[in-house]
Formats: structure tokens, C-alpha cells, sequence
């Protein structure tokens, strides 16, 4: 079973983090507000939510085996929260 990389937001780098990602047969998980976001398009399996949405972040954190961020704008305390269970790069702190 392939690992899983959940990332917080799915704009741009989220895209091209995806594609490489599924090239080394990782899957791609993404919590981004807008529908049918870049991540997405590429091959990531996207929850539509809110950046802060504690609810979808912790719904992605609990089917990923890595956890990354790709925007700033986020809840560094779900992060610290997430990173007891997986690893959380860059670190919330």
C-alpha cells in the first residue's frame, strides 16, 4: 500500500508537489476551499474546506502518513495537535 502525504492547501506548489509525489508512488491528499484546486488536478484526492478547518485537517491527518503545509495561513495549534500522531514538515513551531 502506497504511503500517504496529506498537505494543507493545493495551489500551485501543492500541484507540483503532487506530481512529483505520485511519480515516486506516494499518494496525495488536500484540504483547499476551492474546488477542483490545482493539487487536485493533478491527482490529489482533495477534502473542500477551509485552511482552518479543524475538522477536514484532522480528517486528512488521520488517513496520511506524512503531513506537510504549501500556504501560511493556517492553525499552528491543529499542526502541533497532528504532529503527536505523524510527522508535521516543516515543524509548526
Amino acid at each position: 500500500m502506497p504511503k500517504k502525504i496529506g498537505m494543507v492547501s493545493g495551489g500551485q506548489l501543492g500541484r507540483m508537489l503532487t506530481d512529483a509525489a505520485i511519480d515516486l508512488g506516494f499518494e496525495v491528499g488536500v484540504v483547499d476551499p476551492t474546488p477542483d484546486c490545482p493539487a487536485h488536478q493533478a491527482g490529489a484526492k482533495q477534502i473542500t474546506a477551509s485552511y482552518k478547518d479543524k475538522g477536514a485537517l484532522l480528517e486528512l491527518a488521520a488517513e496520511s502518513d506524512f503531513f506537510t503545509i504549501e500556504i501560511e495561513h493556517i492553525d499552528t495549534a491543529v499542526l502541533e495537535e497532528i504532529s503527536r500522531s505523524i510527522p508535521v514538515n516543516p515543524a509548526p513551531s
